[in-house]
């Protein structure tokens, strides 16, 4: 059977393009989507210190007025809620930026253990220059092989925080919605009551 070395060539080529659109792609889309979340979850936890703020003010007034303030524990409750809001909202960005960061450095990781991988296997195949005789062949071989095992650990590394952020950052998200929507309900429930 006989080979072509420019179609190995050519497949050591795609492999190092697939890693170089991969670092270009990480680069876009971090910066892109960090700036997004960040304006989402900033406002969110504005919101949250402006309705404390706000039902301090309500609460200052009901008791200058000389009225009975009722279901207090609802308004302790919607400050509770809105803390968690803003402390939930405040780490979502960290914990995005961080699970995009490990995210990409898995991809990039696997695809420099593809592109190794096929410089091993199209390595026979052609004539390379440095590496001419068998042993240097062989040497460059086991570097080859080195490099594989080395991004194949660190693949999995970033596969772990990547695992570990998405978790934090996905519940984070949902925690910071859900206790500012409880916090507006409570706090809501707790105005009618006094009015």
């Amino acid at each position: 059977m006989r080979f072509n070395p420019l179609l190995a060539w050519k497949r050591i080529q795609d492999a190092r393009e697939l890693v170089a659109a991969t670092d270009e792609k990480f680069q876009e889309e971090s910066s892109e989507n960090r700036t997004a979340y960040e304006r989402f979850y900033n406002n969110l936890a504005i919101f949250s210190g402006g309705a404390i703020a706000l039902s301090v003010n309500y609460l200052g007034y009901l008791k200058s007025v000389s009225q009975t303030v009722l279901y207090q524990h609802l308004l302790v409750a919607s400050w509770v809620c809105f803390l968690l809001c803003l402390l939930f909202a405040l780490s979502y960005s960290f914990f995005y930026t961080h699970y995009v960061h490990y995210a990409r450095l898995r991809e990039f990781n696997q695809n420099r253990q593809k592109q190794c991988q096929t410089e091993l296997e199209e390595m026979p195949k052609l004539n390379m220059v440095g590496a001419s005789s068998p042993a240097e062949r062989k040497a460059y071989a086991d570097k080859l092989q080195l490099a594989l095992q080395e991004y194949g650990e660190s693949a999995k590394w970033a596969r772990r925080k990547e695992s570990l952020y998405s978790f934090l950052w996905r519940r984070g998200g949902l925690a910071a919605r859900l206790a500012f929507l409880t916090g507006m309900v409570l706090l809501v429930s707790f105005a009618v009551a006094n009015i």
